[in-house]
């Protein structure tokens, strides 16, 4: 009753609300004479719905998301302005919370894309459409192979490729990251088992799995990580899990608590695109991390911008003074390498050495090789495995 009193109090006599059921409403407003009214009508709805009150003797804190459509003559009903104004309130939860969206034809069409992939997602997962690629990751001092970096693809029955861009947004807004996640952990432990028993010579190598937000809050995240390894019989030694810096900022302690039981398992801890996002190396030793990942915005500009060469030496030098390991992303010439090899920087990753490749291709190109020569003639190799 406070929510719907606190709508009539923002609404004038003749305009009118309905409750949809649960907690949702509709505001029918009439003689708006352009979308800015209708937007103003929303702001003061939201700044009188968010204001806490006491319900029971707790204080509750409400908040809303408002969708907003403009009838026209060109609705032929009711029902769709209802839809249309529910596609704008999808908008705005999405935007976060205490927001509002105004519906737009873009809007809709951006909107039933979502849908639609969201609906695919699921079902790709079913039909196994999902594959692997694996990006080698190269030791600068020795051109020793120590691993690579799993990176996940849709092969979209009608639509073909999909890039990650496009999908792994919506996975982490409808929380269907959570299994997704859990298929990429599951299939990247299983083919690096694999490869260490068909190249026993190779056996050390590991595999860096990408870990979303989501998944780090996941209350059953280590009782998964644990039936996973048990599952495909690969060492906890062998796998590092890979977040972003936005990821080690809220919640800190329940993250370091999280962090400390993976690296009890054995599994390394790696911090990906390092330089682009919140943290700093002053506080990185309060985090269980093994490795960093320079950005590969840094390391394409080096050879131009002698700022940005500067700043991978520094985060180099200062992560190693810490115990950390660091890993140059985005390596795609022979200047680079060189730069960075001069530097101290202990790995790399990039197209110099190999694009992301399907286990197959890993297979026949890059494992039946013991190494990569440092050197003017790795131009050649390089070009062999971009093909």
């Amino acid at each position: 009753m406070t929510i719907t009193h606190r709508l009539h109090h923002c609404l004038r006599s003749h305009d009118m609300v309905a409750r949809l059921g649960g907690d949702e409403f509709t505001v029918l407003i009439e003689k708006i004479g352009a979308p800015a009214e209708a937007t103003q009508v929303a702001e003061r709805i939201l700044d009188t719905l968010c204001k806490p009150f006491s319900l029971k003797g707790y204080t509750l804190f409400p908040s809303a998301s408002i969708g907003i459509v403009i009838g026209s003559h060109s609705y032929q009903s009711a029902t769709d302005l209802l839809r249309d104004a529910d596609l704008a309130m999808y908008k705005a939860k999405s935007t976060g919370r205490a927001c509002y969206a105004l519906f737009t034809t873009d809007l809709h069409t951006r909107i039933y894309k979502v849908l639609q992939i969201e609906s695919d997602l699921r079902r790709a997962l079913e039909q196994q459409e999902f594959i692997l690629h694996y990006q080698p990751i190269v030791s600068l001092s020795t051109g020793k192979l120590i691993g690579f970096e799993a990176l996940l693809r849709w092969q979209h029955p009608q639509d073909g490729f999909i890039p990650p861009y496009e999908f792994i947004e919506i996975s982490e807004e409808t929380g269907f990251i959570i299994p997704l996640g859990e298929w990429v952990l599951r299939e990247a432990c299983r083919q690096l088992h694999t490869w260490h028993q068909a190249f026993p010579e190779q056996a050390d190598l590991i595999v860096s799995v990408n870990l979303s937000s989501k998944q780090l809050r996941e209350p059953r995240l280590i009782e998964q990580i644990d039936c996973i390894l048990a599952e495909t019989g690969l060492a906890g030694r062998f796998l590092k899990l890979e977040l972003t810096e936005s990821m080690l900022v809220d919640d800190v302690q329940t993250i370091i608590q999280t962090l400390v039981n993976i690296r009890a398992r054995e599994i390394q801890l790696s911090i990906d695109d390092f330089g682009t996002g919140y943290s700093s190396l002053s506080y990185l030793p309060r985090f269980p991390i093994n490795t960093i990942k320079i950005d590969r915005s840094f390391v394409s500009r080096m050879t131009s911008d002698t700022e940005n060469l500067e700043i991978v030496r520094a985060i180099t030098m200062l992560a190693q003074s810490i115990d950390i390991e660091v890993i140059a992303e985005g390596v795609e010439t022979l200047e680079q390498l060189l730069q960075l090899k001069t530097i101290g920087c202990e790995f790399g990753q990039g197209y110099w050495f190999s694009k992301p490749l399907d286990s197959l291709s890993i297979q026949q190109t890059i494992l039946a090789q013991t190494q990569w020569p440092l050197s003017e003639t790795l131009g050649t190799q390089s070009s062999l495995l971009l093909g």
